[in-house]
């Protein structure tokens, strides 16, 4: 056991001296610390602070401090990791976390909303834009940023929508290189979100509102008359889908799947959906992907 941690451990450090060298006009005196400091991360069995890193590394406090005030292009270093050690079938993955903290002077501090709790805490927001490798069922992270205070995103003319959208419009020469899609959460099911890194030439993965407002294309013939052509061909009762415009594909010991395309209202276009319906509860789920043309296998995976 003892061969295989230190085995792993040796991979993991040379992938990331590699990564490191990678990096355009890096200095010999930031390649050290930065060498040093990775390794810590894998190794230390306390919270990551300066304290912690001073103590048990090579380098003092204010040293590590010093570093760490300048820019380092993590994104860039994360990039260079992710190539080299995920494999091909790749998609993009947002989300934001909240974060206890206490305390009156630091930045961004406020009431966010905590998925665990299921209700809005004191604290701080930090959003994840990671690289989620399907095949090995792992993510690495691309870039974390704090959410800005209330007041900042009001003063920029921002809601926390068009702040999510810029960090991934940030990266977006970046994500072009190794994703297609992009999954997040049923909070994303928004035209300002989802419309946005559309037009950007990402397509968006999600999850649906149980009541959400779908209609059937209408897949009969063209009339000739005058007028704007037939579009639609009745509600999706969500209750109670017709399974003959959305077709079952795959059932398991939990869940019955179905796969169709329909009308968002929402979005204004057509859309994959998979409709998830659980044996026990008789629940249902519904996932959309703005492409028409996945797989619905991958919707599921």
């Amino acid at each position: 056991m003892l061969n295989s941690n230190s085995n792993a451990f040796n991979k993991i450090s040379d992938l990331v001296t590699a990564s490191l060298r990678n990096l355009a006009n890096i200095s010999i005196p930031r390649f050290k610390f930065f060498s040093t400091v990775f390794e810590l991360w894998l190794a230390l069995p306390v919270r990551y602070t300066m304290l912690n890193l001073s103590r048990i590394g090579y380098y003092s406090e204010k040293s590590i401090r010093l570093h760490f005030e300048k820019l380092f292009d993590f994104v860039s270093f994360n990039t260079a990791l992710i190539k080299k050690s995920c494999g091909k079938e790749l998609i993009a993955a947002f989300d934001p976390s909240y974060i206890p903290k206490n305390g009156k002077q630091t930045p961004g501090l406020g009431r966010w909303w905590s998925g665990k709790d299921q209700c809005t805490l004191k604290g701080l927001e930090v959003s994840s834009l990671a690289i989620v490798d399907v095949a090995a069922g792992t993510a690495m992270s691309l870039e974390a940023v704090q959410a800005p205070s209330k007041e900042i995103l009001q003063a920029n003319k921002q809601n926390l929508v068009s702040h999510y959208v810029s960090i991934i419009k940030k990266q977006m020469p970046t994500l072009k290189t190794m994703v297609k899609y992009l999954a997040a959460d049923g909070y994303f099911m928004k035209h300002s979100f989802i419309n946005t890194l559309l037009k950007e030439g990402l397509q968006v993965i999600t999850k649906m509102r149980p009541d959400a407002n779908l209609r059937y294309p209408y897949q009969g013939a063209k009339k000739s008359s005058r007028g704007r052509p037939k579009a639609y061909e009745g509600k999706v009762d969500c209750n109670n889908i017709d399974k003959r415009r959305i077709k079952k594909f795959y059932e398991d010991e939990d869940a019955h799947y179905y796969r169709g395309i329909v009308c968002c209202m929402a979005l204004k276009q057509l859309v994959r959906i998979v409709y998830l319906k659980d044996k026990p509860t008789k629940r249902y789920e519904i996932f959309v992907c703005t492409d028409k043309l996945i797989q619905p296998e991958l919707l599921i995976k």
